[in-house]
Formats: structure tokens, sequence, C-alpha cells
């Protein structure tokens, strides 16, 4: 809702500041004399359409331009000139007026032209509205400029996409929706599909929307866009999209859009909010995003008394306590006394403790030396000590030498512990050398080195060179390494090169092989083949280390550009004869094929197939389990149309099966025609074991449909794993129809252990109650029930309790 609100904004501001700007740049036309005010030098009037454009910009737009361009940042373009001459309100409105008088056909250079601009926020003005206008005019040329952009190597940024497709879903949304779903990169077109079913639900019938995304096979995506539809609507009307929760079927999804949906009231009514959240089950009271949180502070920033009020209708449990520390946190930001006497008037002991808590830890911001006299007043020893560290803090901003003195004076044992660490850690992000002082002064406790290495730590963060130096000259021994392992750390994250020269000369052993690695992996993120060099070039470094350190690299690499570490790989210093380097080559053709598969998941695969071994199936795994996830019948062609005799295409069909499996275990079952018996059984057990999670009924009405065959028997047992023991005489007629005699033992066996383990008489029963077992299973059997200890179902259970246990013999407590 907030962006499609924005974008209106934005066309708004567009079309107003166009009217004044062009009114205004062209007042010196009717006089025959150029415009000597307003921008300056940099307008002029372009005669061919009555609009004034800069004279730079106007070389630049020459033509439609079809996709993103890399243009260096000009301080002489047109918005260079704009960020040279304006400030604040009158400089969005120059930059509007310069994207309304710029042709949508132009539009693609204006934004390569201010991509790079090294005003932020000038920067992203330009673009929205740049977007927001193109979107408007000619949504499908805007569509496919920002999906270029979205993965050129220079841009890589899919904001603009959604941008436009939220835009255009403002006036068509049955166009924008399509247009999202025709965009070929999976993860571009699932975030383009949130954002126009977002802006569906903004607008006046967010029902449509809902229907839409019901329509689309979204799977597993089915839930973030009934979130970005219901989001929308609460802002607009948080009571209405409330009251169509009852249409989301998935419990978890409903529960989460309610406390979202609570939450955005809570700003306008949070009396509303909290009778509506009353009215919840307890189960979805408390689904984070929390709504109480939210509704108890809007209470206390209007009025604490009516908070408190308010509070008294909740009864104990988990809300009350959350609206608890909300009242006593809020109301101390504003009233921090008011606050104290209502926390010490609380008869509730431990809503008396954690009022106390939150608000003298709220207070400490505005005066600490208060807030640490009142901590003698919380009882819990535990909140004392975490108000304590909070009130210090506070302290040690202002007053550090009070802080101190006040530590030293009232802490003992382990709150001096606490309270010396949090005054030490404090001073030492300013005055490391302090703080050093302040832990020499302490003498040799049995904190003192951690102290030390808490203030070289914090020390290197600003300056590691100079904490290095410390160390080197007031420590020794294995003080010094670990003070020395800290700083240099640091060094390495702020200075690779320094970093890398002072580990070379560190002694062999698992301490530089440590260090080894982060040296690759910090000089990665500015200079991936300067890395891949040292690493190469270091001398005394085991294969392990070597191939990891490279690894680290890569996969560094392959986030950024996978198609550029795809082609480095085959170039790489990795002993492939090994079996350690076969690991790490597959380790990370694996790595690069998952990041290209989430942009470009056809180039992916065409890569992977390409490969060899451990390597190939790694590689193809990896690419045809993400396009799985978003598209499992396309995964699925893409293994069927393999070789039978290619080696990889088994383990394949088990990846891409689990899953569809786990988005849409119904359809999922259409692609068991065309697999051979071997194939059969594998796909079989990993799709019935995943459909028995989520909905046994289901499940267990398909596998009674399969004829009777090894796959058959694979999802009994897969049954009989998870479910057979609710029921153990229907346990023991699926057992029945397994086919094979070591199945049905197997089988058998599962259930009668399970029952033997909780009741031994009750397995018996069920054993003699079976005509159809032979008489070695009925032997193998009872022998089982026989040598299976029990669990006692009311050891250590309350009276009026006894423990039941599920198919894993984990133990919950029930009434009698």
């Amino acid at each position: 809702m907030t962006k499609f609100v924005r974008t209106g904004v934005l066309l708004l501001l567009a079309f107003l500041a166009g009217w004044a700007a062009q009114t205004y740049w062209l007042k010196g036309k009717s006089t025959g004399k150029p415009a000597t005010h307003g921008h300056g030098s940099g307008a002029y009037a372009n005669n061919a359409n009555g609009s004034a454009f800069s004279a730079n910009y106007a070389n630049a737009v020459q033509g439609k331009d079809q996709e993103p361009k890399m243009v260096a940042w000009s301080a002489d373009s047109a918005l260079g000139k704009i960020l040279a001459s304006t400030k604040g309100g009158a400089r969005t409105l120059a930059i509007a007026g310069l994207v309304s008088q710029t042709p949508v056909d132009n539009l693609g250079a204006l934004i390569d032209q201010a991509r790079f601009c090294n005003d932020d926020t000038a920067r992203q003005s330009l673009l929205d509205m740049a977007y927001a206008k193109w979107a408007t005019a000619d949504p499908g040329q805007a569509l496919a400029f920002a999906r270029t952009a979205a993965t050129k190597r220079f841009d890589k940024d899919s904001g603009p996409l959604a941008q436009v497709l939220s835009t255009w879903a403002g006036h068509d949304p049955q166009a924008a929706l399509a247009a999202a779903q025709s965009v070929d990169l999976i993860s571009l077109r699932q975030d383009g599909i949130r954002s126009v079913l977002a802006a569906w639900g903004a607008g006046p019938n967010p029902q449509a929307a809902i229907d839409a995304a019901k329509g689309l096979n979204l799977g597993n995506q089915l839930s973030p866009a009934l979130n970005a539809i219901y989001s929308s609507w609460a802002e607009n009307n948080p009571t209405a999209a409330f009251g169509a929760l009852d249409q989301i079927e998935n419990i978890n999804t409903r529960n989460s859009l309610s406390g979202s949906i609570l939450q955005t009231m809570a700003d306008q009514d949070p009396r509303g909010a909290l009778t509506l959240l009353e009215g919840l089950p307890a189960g979805a009271q408390n689904t984070p995003p929390y709504p109480v949180n939210f509704i108890f502070s809007r209470l206390t920033q209007q009025n604490p008394q009516a908070a408190v009020t308010a509070l008294s209708e909740l009864p104990g449990g988990l809300m009350h306590e959350r609206a608890v520390t909300c009242i006593a946190d809020d109301w101390a930001d504003s009233d921090p006394q008011g606050a104290l006497a209502w926390a010490n008037s609380l008869s509730n002991p431990t809503d008396r403790d954690t009022a106390l808590s939150n608000a003298i830890r709220h207070m400490s911001g505005n005066d600490p030396s208060d807030a640490a006299a009142q901590l003698k007043n919380i009882p819990d020893v535990n909140q004392r000590n975490q108000a304590m560290n909070e009130v210090l803090s506070h302290w040690v901003d202002s007053d550090p030498a009070a802080a101190l003195q006040w530590a030293q004076k009232n802490t003992t044992g382990n709150a001096q512990t606490m309270a010396m660490s949090q005054i030490v850690n404090n001073v030492a992000s300013t005055d490391p050398l302090g703080a050093l002082a302040i832990v020499q002064q302490m003498g040799d406790t049995t904190n003192h080195n951690s102290l030390v290495f808490q203030t070289i730590n914090s020390w290197s963060q600003s300056d590691p060179a100079a904490a290095l130096a410390w160390v080197g000259t007031n420590l020794s021994g294995t003080e010094q390494t670990t003070a020395t392992n800290l700083a240099l750390r640091q060094l390495i994250n702020v200075d690779p090169t320094a970093g890398a020269n002072y580990v070379s000369s560190l002694p062999d052993g698992a301490n530089r092989n440590n260090l080894i690695n982060q040296v690759v992996a910090s000089m990665a993120h500015t200079d991936t083949d300067g890395a891949l060099a040292w690493i190469s070039s270091a001398q005394n470094v085991d294969e392990a280390t070597r191939n990891s350190a490279i690894q680290n690299v890569m996969n560094n690499l392959g986030q950024v550009d996978p198609s550029a570490a795809a082609a480095k790989l085959s170039t790489l210093n990795i002993d492939t004869s090994t079996p350690a380097g076969q690991n790490a080559f597959s380790n990370m053709a694996g790595q690069i094929a998952a990041s290209w598969a989430d942009s470009d998941p056809t180039a992916a695969l065409n890569w992977a197939a390409n490969l060899t071994g451990a390597a190939r199936q790694n590689a193809m795994s990896t690419t045809l389990t993400t396009v799985a996830n978003s598209d499992p019948a396309s995964a699925w062609n893409i293994v069927m149309s393999m070789s039978p005799n290619d080696p990889a295409q088994q383990g394949l069909i088990g990846s891409v099966a689990n899953s569809w499996a786990r988005t849409d275990p119904a359809s999922a079952t259409n692609l068991l025609g065309s697999l051979n018996p071997a194939q059969l059984v594998n796909t079989v057990g990993t799709l019935s074991n995943s459909w028995l999670r989520d909905d046994p009924q289901a499940a267990s009405q398909w596998i009674n449909t399969l004829p009777t065959s090894p796959a058959r028997d694979v999802a009994v047992q897969n049954l009989i794993n998870t479910q057979g023991q609710y029921d153990l005489s229907a346990g023991m007629a699926w057992a029945g129809t397994i086919s094979s005699d070591t199945g049905q033992t197997r089988a058998y066996s599962t259930l009668i252990s399970q029952a033997a383990r909780r009741d031994p008489a009750a397995a018996q029963a069920a054993l003699d109650a079976n005509p159809n077992l032979s008489d070695a299973q009925r032997q193998t059997l009872t022998n089982l029930i026989q040598n299976t200890p029990q669990l006692n179902q009311n050891q250590n259970a309350p009276p009026g309790y006894h423990w039941e246990f599920d198919n894993n013999n984990n133990r919950r407590l029930v009434p009698d």
C-alpha cells in the first residue's frame, strides 16, 4: 500500500512540477529573451515540442533506449545542475519537472544518466518518478527495461521492476498480473507477482486480488502473496481485511495475517484492535508479529491509565505479560515516576518485577543515576542484572567515572563482573587505553583477561594496527596469541593486504590456517583474482586449507556474478585427482549453480550439464531444485528428457519429486506414470513421506489406490512409521497389505514395538487377533514384546495427568 500511494504521489508531483517548471522556464519566450532565472544556463527552449531541457541532457536522449546502459555520472548532467542549484523541496520539484518534461521514449536514457549519481536521495527520487511515469504511459516498455536492469552486472536492482508492476496494477491489475507471470526469471517473477497483488489489494477490490492469487499455481509462494494483499488491504480498511480472513485455509498463514492486520489497525484504533485480538483463539493471539505489543504501546502513548484499564481485562498468560512490558516501557519514556508508581502498586509479583525492570531500564536514558538507585527494588536477580546493564550503558555515555564509582561501591560477585564488563565495553568504544587502565585498576581478578580481550576486540574495530602494537608490547604467552588473533581479524577486514602479510609471517598450525581463510574471504569482496592468486602462491598451506579458501572466494563470486564464477571454475588450481579436491570442486559447482539458477536457470542448467562426475550431479541437482520450487512441472520435464543412461538422472528425479511433493503432492502423483520400477520405488517413497507429514488423510487415501508393488510397500511403511501408532488395529491391517514377507515383518515390528513400550498387553492382544501371521512372524513379534522396555506413563506426572506417547515415543501430558 505504501509503495502504491507513493507512486500516485510521485505522478501527481511530476505533473504539477512539470506544469510549474514549464511555465517558469518559458516565461522569457514571449519576450524573445532566454530565461535568466530558475535553472540558469542549463535551461533552453526546445522549439520542437515547447519543452525545456538542459543542453547536456538533450544530447543524451537521442532515440528510444531498449535496455539499460552503463553511463558514467556527470555533474554537468541535467540532474547534476539541479543538485548544484537547488535544495530541499525546490530540488524535489525541479527533479519532478525534469521527469515530467522528458518524453516517454527517452526515460530510459534519463534513468541511465542518473543511475550513478552520488546523491542517493536525489537519484532515488528521479528513478521513482521516471519509472512511475513510464509505467503509466507504456508499462510494457518500462517492464522490459526494468527486467534487464535487474540482471545487468552494473545495476542488479530489482526494485524498479516491482515498481513498474505496482504502478501498472493500479490501473489494470489483470494485465499487470499477466505481465508478472511472464517474467522469465523465477525470483523476479515471484517478487513481481507479489508486487501486483499488493497493489491490487490496495485498490477498491482486494477480494478480486485474493481470488486471483488463489487461482494461480503458486505452491509455497501462496502464503507470501496473500500476505502482500492483506497487508495492503489493512492499510485502507483493517476491519474489513480482518473480517475476510476466514477464507484463508492455512492456519499458520491466517494467524500471521491476523497479527499483521491488527498491528496496522493498532496505530489508529488500538482499542478496537484489542477487541478483535481478544476474540481470536489462544494460539492465534500469541503469533508473531505479536499485535498485543503494538496495541498496548499505542494505548500507553495515548493514555497510560486507559492502557492499565485495558490490561485488567486480559487474563494471565503470555499476552498479559507482553502488555505489562509495553505499558512499563512506553510510560517510563514519558513519565518515569508515574511508571514506577504504577509498577510498585501491582499486586502480582511477576507483573511487578517485569514492570519495575522495564520501567527502570527505560528511565535510564534520561536519568541513569536515579535509575541505578531504583535497581535494588527489583527482587529477581536476573531481571535486576539485565536492567543494571542497560542503566550502566546509558550512564557511561554521559559520566563514565560516576558509573564506575557506583559499580565498585554497589555491586559484588557476578553482578560486579557484569557491571565492569559493561563499563569497560562502553569506554573501550571511544577510549580503549582508558578502558585498559580501568581493567588494570581492578587487579588480577577472575575476569581480568576477558575484559582485556573485550577491549582489544573493540579497539581493533577502529584501529587494528594500534591494538596489535599494544598487544605485542604489553602481553605475552597465550594471552598475547588470543588478543593478537582478535586484532588481526579486524585488520584483515579493513586492510586485507596488511592482514595477509601479517598472517604469512605466523608459524604453521591450525590458528594460521583459520586466519588464511579469513584473509582470502576478505580479499575476495574487492579483488577475486588477487585473492585466488594469493592463496595459490601462499607457502606452507595444506590442501584442505587451500581448497577451503578457494571455495570461500568462489562462493562470494558466485553470489555476485555466477556466470563469471562458472567461467573461472575450470581455471582453478584444484587437484581433482584427490577425494578432497573432487569434493571441493563439486561443492563449488553446486554453489555456483544454485546462485545462477535464481537469475537464469536455463544458463545454469546448460552449464551444469556440461560438467562431469559429482560436480555435474551436484550442479544439476541444485539448479533443478531451484526451478522445482516455483515450477516443478518444468523441472520434471527437464529430468525426464535426460537419457536413461545418464547416471545423474536417478538422483535428480528424487530432488525434483521431493520439491514437488512439498508444494503440491496431489499433482505430483501424476508424474509416476513415466517412471521405471526402480525410479517408482524411490519417488513414491519420497512423495508419500512428504505428503503424510502435511495431510495424512489425503495421503492415506492415495496410498490405498496404489497397486500392489514394491513402491506401494514403501509408501505403506512410511504411513505406519508416521501414523500407525494412533490406531494399532488399523496399522496392523495396513502392514498385512505389504507384498513381501520381509517388508511385512518390518512393518509389524514397528507397530508392535511402539505399542509394547506403552502397553505390552495391548500389543500382545493385537498380535493374537491377527490370523494372517506366519508362525515365524508370530514368534519374532512375541519375542519383541517380551524384550521391549516399557515407558512409565505415570512417572513424574502431576496428579490428575498422565503421559501419552507419539510415534517417536516423545511424551506429552494429558488429563486423566
